[in-house]
């Protein structure tokens, strides 16, 4: 009943959808409900839940419902196609991973790509990206073929059977099966005919990842939190209201400030605000709008961020003392390694890609910090790194904290460099000490390129011919003598860290000098985001939950955190799943017997590991797709966080179970965090939940305790947009002032509750608009509102309309807009970089439409107060007095 009724049904394997919710799904929750009868808490009954199969199959009798079966019944009408052959270009694929050669291995393509031309084929090749064609116009120029790249997506049979049969054309598009279709002379390949089937990103999160960083956390504001404006200082939220004004609605954050003073903040303006976060056990004081307080604790906080930012300028001005070997530009075998990546990358993966090949190119070395979770591809940022190493005849060295992650890595490095020379070997206690030998006198010799292992690599009996690059993976989890050790390692080397644990913006600007930082926010393909429960601790619904993974084959980690009691919770799982598999590990055990029970579960020897915290981060165990964390109650909104991250890692959908006590034995508190966990259950939810937390611990462990008082004082993100502003100043960098423009204007720019009625994702929409840069960003913007709520209504259309208008008033340094039905007027700034001269000008040339008036605003005549005609006119405004568009 939910659906219009001329929907189109399509229902694949329909039969045995049924039979199994007959015979499985019914009677397993029926059983189910039997466990709660005594139980006063409303439940939903199965016809409350489930539609009746004989209904079902009757009602969509009556619509326009398409079946898929596997075998045919009779009935279906068949479709004649022209013939095909198979391409069977397989040969020449394993014929070029058996050569192993860093040189092209394309020769067996280009040959039958020149038969085919002689023959008088015409050869379309599609692919998923621009980025791919130039890619593989660059593996096909040596061998002297023609190839035409269309910007368009490939249309219809007719258009591309009249191309140049003499050319290769490659296209932008999706291929399901590549065929020769003898008859048209007419051959269509997809990219995986050449490079093997790889695995698409969602493009929905992909355009989310732009203007991803730019929200500091305004998901869990909440009415009474404490935020920071810029111009007035800290004030109290009081959530968001929709009112009229001057006889328009629109949405604005009400913000109350001391003595009950209040501001309106309008919708469009809602970057101008941010959540308040101090240190620990921060005093927080409300500001007088346009009182003395907030302007003396900013003129202390930049005073003190000017010494800490000629600290931060010194340490990068020594690192560029230092040479390090600069890599040449990529060629052909660096493009065919590319291509052979399974995936498709994302946007934000191959900005760090692209951006720590160019520190590669530098004469000083690389100190990159690149941050994205487990299976982000983080890993291949690496890869490609050290495959241009390996290129150039420089050597690799991949540190990381465990021995089980070394395994790890060792694992996905050799599978990645299959197809190449590239020699890879591991140092580790899980391999003989005869092997381990036989590796550091490979990596003495130069005969070993890239090496992986644990902090056993920074012993000083490990020599390297010519060491390149030092990789480290979670650098903060070694000690302070290991760390001593990799400063000696790297120096004059290029370095590369990565880390899982997100790190929000406001900690990238404060490094800013320290290190290059590259963010991939980015889901992988395929990634479901992990269905989280809070549920009553019981037998039934642990053994359940337990039952349920390990019938998909898959493992489980069980989390109960008390070292004491860890043993007796083991019996009693056992008990209840006598035919299940365990092992029990924890902190206190030796390094050796947990290293061994981790590993044995990382191999699928146990199914299900009984653990504390400390599997919080760094594992990723693909096959392990359940977690029960005991007592939830008691942990942190971070460390819920991280422990249901090590779930859903694969293809499969993740599963976290919140076991708690009753609702009477939880605190306010705990209440509230289960809350946000469950909640916040999206891909990158990280960034929403743990940043902040994250966010001044990092900030502690950089910056030292006597900044805290600043930072309390004025709020973490206004502190270190202080320190950004105070490095740029001292490298010299011409910074632009920041303007945020009113505008007055009589449209209605909101989001109507009907259209989008949660209030948090309206306010989380209104910053992420208010805070973009270029056009483009608004564009991506409206494309994923549109994907997620529909289309939008008028007002809707007006608002993006207004933040265009918006782009251009703040490069024109406008700090005020009016607009009255017939004519608009600017207030410029003083830092306009519009000049007087260009003014006279502009009137002198049309002194009908533009004039000047007594209060040195520059008013126009405009032919509506719509936004379409004022976004033309300001771009017209733009163009006339030379400012660049955004």
């Amino acid at each position: 009943e939910f659906f219009p009724q001329d929907a189109i049904w399509f229902w694949d394997g329909a039969e045995k959808t049924l039979e199994l919710g007959r015979d499985q799904e019914l009677p397993r929750f029926q059983k189910n409900l039997e466990l709660f009868e005594k139980d006063p808490t409303p439940i939903a009954t199965a016809a409350d839940l489930f539609v009746d199969a004989e209904g079902l199959s009757k009602q969509l009798a009556h619509e326009r419902a398409y079946y898929f079966e596997d075998f045919d019944k009779g009935g279906s009408h068949k479709v004649q196609v022209l013939e095909t052959e198979p391409l069977s270009l397989e040969a020449e694929r394993s014929s070029a991973h058996r050569k192993g050669s860093l040189q092209p291995a394309l020769e067996g393509f280009a040959m039958r790509f020149k038969n085919w031309i002689s023959e008088g084929y015409r050869i379309h090749l599609v692919c998923h990206t621009h980025t791919h064609e130039d890619r593989f116009r660059l593996l096909f120029e040596p061998y002297s073929m023609r190839v035409e790249m269309h910007e368009e997506q490939m249309s219809a049979v007719p258009t591309i059977y009249r191309a140049d049969f003499s050319k290769i054309h490659l296209w932008q598009g999706n291929l399901n099966e590549s065929a020769i279709f003898p008859q048209l002379k007419l051959i269509l390949l997809s990219e995986e005919e050449i490079f093997g089937k790889k695995k698409r990103v969602s493009a929905g999160w992909s355009s989310r990842s732009k203007v991803g960083e730019k929200i500091a956390s305004f998901r869990e504001l909440k009415e009474g939190d404490f935020v920071v404006h810029k111009q007035y200082g800290i004030g109290r939220y009081l959530g968001l209201r929709s009112m009229q004004f001057l006889g328009v609605p629109n949405d604005y954050v009400l913000v109350e400030y001391k003595d009950g003073d209040k501001l309106y903040v309008p919708s469009y303006r809602l970057n101008v605000i941010q959540k308040y976060v101090g240190g620990e056990g921060a005093t927080v004081t409300l500001d007088k709008m346009g009182g003395e307080r907030w302007e003396k604790a900013k003129a202390k906080a930049q005073k003190a961020v000017k010494e800490l930012a000629g600290e931060l300028i010194k340490i990068q001005a020594q690192r560029k003392l230092v040479r390090a070997h600069a890599l040449p530009e990529p060629g052909q075998e660096y493009h065919q390694f590319e291509m052979e990546f399974p995936y498709d990358e994302t946007p934000d993966q191959m900005t760090a890609i692209e951006d720590t090949l160019s520190d590669l190119r530098k004469e000083h070395p690389m100190d990159r910090l690149v941050v994205g979770d487990v299976g982000y591809g983080k890993t291949e940022v690496a890869m490609r790194a050290a495959f241009r190493m390996a290129s150039e005849g420089r050597q690799s060295c991949v540190v990381v904290p465990t021995t089980v992650l070394a395994f790890q890595h060792f694992e996905s490095f050799r599978e990645r460099f299959k197809n190449t020379p590239v020699r890879i070997e591991m140092v580790s206690r899980m391999r003989k000490p005869a092997e381990n030998k036989a590796t550091l006198d490979g990596l003495a010799k130069g005969n070993i390129d890239v090496v992986v292992g644990t902090h056993r690599l920074f012993s000083a009996d490990v020599k390297f011919k010519k060491l390149g690059l030092v990789i480290v993976d979670e650098e903060h989890r070694f000690g302070v003598n290991h760390k001593e050790r990799l400063k000696k390692m790297v120096a004059g080397v290029h370095f590369l860290s990565m880390t899982a644990t997100p790190i929000p913006r406001t900690l990238n600007m404060a490094m800013t000098g320290i290190k290059e930082i590259s963010l991939i926010t980015t889901p992988p393909p395929d990634r479901m985001s992990v269905r989280t429960f809070v549920c009553r601790r019981s037998d039934e619904v642990i053994a359940e939950a337990i039952s349920n993974e390990l019938t998909r084959e898959g493992q489980v980690f069980f989390v109960h955190n008390r070292v004491e009691t860890i043993f007796n919770v083991a019996d009693q799982l056992k008990e209840l799943l006598p035919k299940a598999t365990f092992e029990v590990v924890h902190g206190q055990m030796d390094g050796d017997t947990l290293e061994k029970k981790m590993l044995s579960f990382y191999k699928g020897e146990s199914q299900v590991l009984i653990t504390t915290s400390i599997i919080e981060s760094g594992l990723d165990i693909p096959r392990a797709n359940t977690i029960l964390i005991d007592r939830a109650d008691r942990f942190g909104l971070a460390q819920l966080y991280q422990l249901r991250g090590r779930v859903g890692r694969a293809a499969k959908r993740g599963y976290c179970y919140l076991l708690v006590p009753g609702e009477s034995q939880l605190t306010g508190d705990a209440k509230q965090r289960l809350q946000v966990i469950q909640r916040y259950a999206d891909l990158g939810a990280g960034f929403n939940i743990a940043s902040y937390d994250l966010e001044i611990r990092g900030a502690g462990d950089l910056l030292g305790k006597q900044q805290s008082g600043h930072i309390n004082a004025i709020g973490v993100d206004m502190y270190f947009e202080l320190l950004e502003e105070a490095v740029g100043y001292l490298k010299g960098e011409i910074r632009e002032e920041q303007i945020e423009p009113e505008i007055t204007l009589k449209i209605a720019a909101y989001f109507p509750e009907p259209y989008l009625p949660d209030i948090s994702e309206r306010i989380n929409l209104y910053r992420r608009l208010a805070s973009v840069d270029e056009e483009d960003e608004i564009a991506e913007l409206e494309t994923e509102i549109r994907d997620r709520f529909g289309a939008p209504p008028e007002e809707v259309k007006n608002l993006l309309g207004l933040m265009r208008i918006k782009l251009y008033l703040k490069r024109l340094h406008v700090t005020h807009m009016s607009c009255g039905p017939k004519r608009a007027s600017l207030l410029f700034a003083p830092s306009t970089p519009v000049t007087p001269e260009k003014i006279i000008e502009l009137i002198r040339a049309d002194s009908k439409r533009y004039a000047v008036t007594p209060d040195n605003k520059l008013v126009f005549n405009i032919e509506e107060a719509e936004w379409p005609f004022l976004l033309q006119e300001i771009k017209t405004l733009s163009d006339r007095l030379g400012i660049a568009a955004p």
